[in-house]
C-alpha cells in the first residue's frame, strides 16, 4: 500500500512539518474499502532497486544511519506527539512517500540525505544531490498512558545488565498495544521462536481471536493504539524479576536448577509452578535473600523424554493474589542431547 493513501484517510491524525511538493486533493479516499479493493486483486511487488548509499547494506551499516533531531527525528505533532522519518535499507527495501495534511490537502514530505546522520566508518562518500528516493516508513511517538493491553518491554535499563557495546540491547523501546475498543474474545499468546543466531528477532507478542479467521473474510476493525517507549510499564503494584537463570545440577544429572530473584522481600512467598506435559519440576524452594530487598524462588526441572520444554513459574502470597507477573521461560536440550 502507497503511504499517501493510509496518512490521507488519517488527516485529523498526522501533521507534521517538513518541505513538500504541490497539494493534492485527498477527499473520498477509504482506507477500508482500499483495503478491500486490494485484497480482491493479485499481490504486484511495487519493489525497487535501491539508490546509493541505500543499496546492499548489512546489519551494522544500516544501524548506523540515524535521522537527525528536528530534521527526520522527534518532529513535533502536538503536544503528546512526535514523528520519525525512517530511511530505506537492508531488510526495508519498499518504500513509501509521505504526505502531511495541510488546509489545502496534502502535501508529500521530500525525500532528503540531509534528514540523516551516516557513520563515516560505513559511509564514505552521500551523493551530494538528492536521489528519487523514498522513506522506508515513519514513527509515530507518544506518551504511554494505557494499563490495558500487551506488548513487549525492555526492562533492563542498565548496560552493566547485558554489556552490549554494538546494539545497545537496554537502550531498545518497549513496544505497546493499548486496544481502544472492545476486541470481542480471544487471547495474547507470547511466542519464542528458535533461531540459530542472534540477529533475528525471535520473541513475539500478538493478539489471536477466539474464532480462527479466514481467508477473503470480512472482519471487524481493532482499534489500538501504538506506543514506542522508554519508560518502564506499570505492573499496577506488582513487583519485577530482577534475573532468571538455568545452570546444571551436577550432583543430579538429568537435571537443570532454575533460579529466580524478585524485586520484593515476601515471606513465604508460595511458588506456583507449572511445566509442558512430560516434564516435573522439583525440590522447589522460595526464601528472602540476605540484603532482604528480594526474594529468590529455585527448582529443578526435570525434562523427562523432552526436547522442548515450556515453564511457568509465579508467586502468590493470598489466594488467587499474584505478587509479581508471570515467568515464562523455555528450555530447549543441548546439542550433545543434554539439559
Amino acid at each position: 500500500m502507497r503511504q499517501r493513501a493510509l496518512l490521507a484517510t488519517a488527516a485529523a491524525f498526522l501533521v507534521i512539518g517538513a518541505g513538500g511538493a504541490e497539494a493534492q486533493d485527498v477527499q473520498g479516499i477509504d482506507l477500508i474499502s482500499l483495503a478491500g479493493t486490494m485484497r480482491d486483486q493479485s499481490y504486484v511487488s511495487q519493489t525497487k532497486p535501491l539508490a546509493p548509499p541505500f543499496a546492499d547494506l548489512d546489519y551494522d551499516a544500516y544501524r548506523e544511519i540515524r535521522p537527525l533531531v528536528a530534521k527526520g527525528e522527534m518532529l513535533p505533532h502536538g503536544d503528546s506527539f512526535a514523528v520519525d522519518l525512517l530511511p530505506p535499507g537492508l531488510f526495508f527495501t519498499e518504500t513509501s512517500e509521505i504526505d502531511r495534511v495541510i488546509d489545502a490537502g496534502v502535501q508529500e514530505i521530500a525525500f532528503s540525505y540531509d534528514l540523516f546522520d551516516f557513520e563515516p566508518r560505513y559511509f564514505d562518500r552521500i551523493p551530494s544531490e538528492n536521489s528519487d528516493g523514498d522513506f522506508s516508513g515513519l514513527r509515530l511517538r507518544y506518551l504511554l498512558n494505557a494499563h490495558k493491553g500487551f506488548g513487549l518491554n525492555q526492562t533492563a535499563r542498565s548496560s552493566a545488565s547485558l554489556k552490549d557495546t554494538e546494539a545497545v540491547y537496554h537502550d531498545r523501546p518497549s513496544a505497546w498495544i493499548a486496544p481502544q475498543e472492545d476486541w470481542g474474545p480471544g487471547a495474547v499468546m507470547l511466542v519464542e521462536q528458535l533461531i540459530a543466531d542472534d540477529f533475528m528477532g525471535n520473541i513475539v507478542a500478538f493478539w489471536r481471536p477466539e474464532t480462527a479467521l479466514e481467508a477473503g473474510g470480512e472482519y471487524r476493525r481493532y482499534a489500538y493504539r501504538l506506543t514506542w517507549t522508554r519508560d518502564m510499564p506499570d505492573l499496577g503494584g506488582l513487583a519485577s524479576f530482577v534475573q532468571g537463570r538455568g545452570v546444571l545440577e551436577h550432583k543430579l544429572p538429568g537435571l537443570r536448577r532454575f533460579v529466580v530473584d524478585v524485586a520484593a522481600a515476601v515471606r513465604d512467598p508460595a511458588p506456583d509452578m507449572s511445566p509442558s506435559d512430560g516434564a516435573e519440576l522439583l525440590g522447589a524452594s522460595a526464601f528472602v535473600l540476605p540484603d532482604q530487598d528480594a526474594s529468590r524462588m529455585t527448582f529443578l526441572l526435570a525434562r523427562g523424554d523432552l526436547d522442548l520444554a515450556e515453564l511457568r513459574l509465579s508467586s502468590r502470597v493470598l489466594e488467587d493474589t499474584p505478587v509479581r507477573p508471570v515467568w515464562l521461560p523455555s528450555w530447549t536440550c543441548a546439542r550433545d542431547g543434554g539439559v
